[in-house]
């Protein structure tokens, strides 16, 4: 393949991959779409290869790009990463110039995967029909909702041409049909959503794509049932179970709703509850930025304000940010977006410029989401028996350690993930940080023990002390603990 205009020559990008995964086909249609030459390399997953597990010690999993011998692991994160780090290609870029658009990107892209990959995942490996059907009923009502949102109006989700949700989207629809033919159900069906089946014909289409979906539905079946034999018995997988809701989801709030005012032109609201981390977070990165910004408390239960249902239709939850009256919801994307649109007030960059240190920090921001989140929510609000609460102790501890070995790599022996200030992964973690002295309170032990991760425990004192946190951050346990109880009273009055 030869070099496109704006790929370096001598450059080496390498992708390791299994031929199947919907995560490594979106990386391949991103770089085709860059044209950047790369070398595949095919895993074997009940085998994994030396590169494979150096590359991404974390997951141990595919894809992970390497670019000049620097690895990337996850998709989207490499998704990412190829737009920026490939921004003078001939290609196209895949996320919008305009801030607010790329928000709204991220956003429709975190939604594929959490409604219908999820879904996808426990269609391919739950053992009971029932179960699989139930996943793929929830995986058709989530592209209804994409339906709603490409509209007719458009060829592909980023206008013109494919861009960054296509690319996510698009990567599960050589599955689609595989699903249709192991338990008989459409995910994709024309009638019903004539909008997404002529996107899906175009996508399928265009040059990039060629070549990359499988389309041998019976030759993906057999990999799997191979797959499935051969998992060791330590490798076994367990029944999958449906997820449980996005964490933001059980955050209700206090009894009554506050407007709390700050100074400034009444341009940014933001709409939260006051212990939720994911609305922490966001007051954090305002208070970095110094932008004035009016806070209004919701109640998330029976009593959600009409502002909330209006500029977060799909998941009816907080953080919202609004700019301008125009509104952002999730809130590693609303950190994104304050960091982009505020780039150049005099105030440090919450993401590093190089495009590689921003990959590893979304990389591990994530990965605070993805392991911390749950085991935070379990142990708060889900954990039915003590026997689980302290597995998910256990599984929190365990994530725990992994960022204090990210910490002192991040760092580089400074002071936060950030280096000297504090930065996207700082701020994602710390977010939590109200809830754990809480969860200290209700375990007897801690999870941030300076014996067992010294370098966290000291982190996590410079950042409850930071000028940005002091105030946002909760320090009173008992009236968290207070909060979720009266929390728990309420679902289970709900229920009965």
């Amino acid at each position: 393949m030869a070099a496109a205009a704006g790929v370096g020559e001598g450059e080496e990008v390498k992708l390791l991959g299994c031929w199947d995964s919907p995560f490594v086909n979106r990386v391949q249609i991103a770089l085709n779409l860059k044209g950047i030459p790369y070398e595949y390399v095919e895993e074997d997953l009940h085998c994994k290869g030396a590169v494979l597990l150096a590359s991404n010690p974390v997951h141990k999993k595919v894809p992970v790009l390497i670019h000049n011998g620097k690895p990337i692991p996850e998709s989207q994160v490499i998704l990412q990463y190829i737009d920026e780090a490939w921004a003078g290609s001939d290609g196209p870029s895949l996320l919008p110039a305009d801030p607010l658009q790329r928000a709204a990107a991220r956003f429709w892209a975190a939604f594929v995967d959490d409604k219908v990959g999820a879904p996808w995942f426990t269609i391919l490996f739950a053992r009971e029909t029932e179960e699989k059907k139930e996943a793929a009923a929830r995986a058709v009502a989530a592209m209804e909702t994409l339906e709603g949102t490409l509209g007719e109006e458009k060829a592909f989700f980023g206008g013109d041409g494919i861009g960054f949700v296509d690319v996510v989207l698009g990567s599960y629809l050589g599955w689609f049909v595989v699903i249709e033919k192991m338990i008989g159900v459409k995910l994709l069906d024309a009638a019903r959503m004539p909008a997404l089946a002529a996107w899906a014909e175009r996508f399928k289409a265009a040059d990039a794509v060629k070549g990359v979906l499988p389309e041998d539905v019976d030759k993906v079946l057999e990999f799997l049932q191979t797959f499935l034999r051969n998992q060791r018995p330590e490798n076994k997988l367990s029944p999958v179970k449906p997820l449980p809701p996005t964490p933001h989801t059980y955050l209700l709030t206090r009894s009554e709703s506050t407007v709390v005012p700050m100074a400034g032109s009444g341009e940014l609201k933001l709409l939260g509850v006051w212990t939720s981390p994911y609305v922490i977070r966001v007051r954090v990165v305002l208070n970095l930025k110094s932008l004035p910004y009016e806070y209004v408390e919701e109640d998330l239960g029976s009593r959600k304000s009409p502002l909330l249902l209006a500029s977060n239709p799909v998941h009816k939850s907080v953080p919202v940010l609004l700019h301008g009256g125009r509104p952002m919801n999730e809130s590693q994307i609303i950190v994104q977006y304050i960091d982009e649109v505020w780039s150049g007030t005099g105030v440090p960059s919450i993401l590093p410029a190089d495009p590689y240190e921003r990959a590893t920090a979304r990389f591990w921001a994530a990965y605070v989401d993805d392991k911390v989140g749950p085991a935070w929510l379990g142990m708060v609000f889900t954990c039915k028996t003590e026997e689980e609460r302290a597995e998910a102790w256990d599984r929190a501890v365990a994530a725990l350690e992994t960022l204090e070995g990210a910490l002192g790599e991040c760092s580089k022996g400074k002071a936060f993930f950030g280096g000297e200030g504090i930065g996207f992964v700082d701020i994602v973690l710390g977010g939590y940080l109200g809830w754990f002295a809480a969860i200290d309170k209700l375990m007897g032990r801690r999870l941030i023990d300076p014996a067992r991760t010294p370098l966290l425990a000291g982190w996590e004192a410079r950042f409850r002390a930071a000028d940005a946190a002091r105030g946002v951050v909760p320090d009173d346990a008992d009236k968290v603990l207070e909060f979720m109880r009266t929390l728990l009273a309420w679902s289970a009055s709900k229920a009965e």
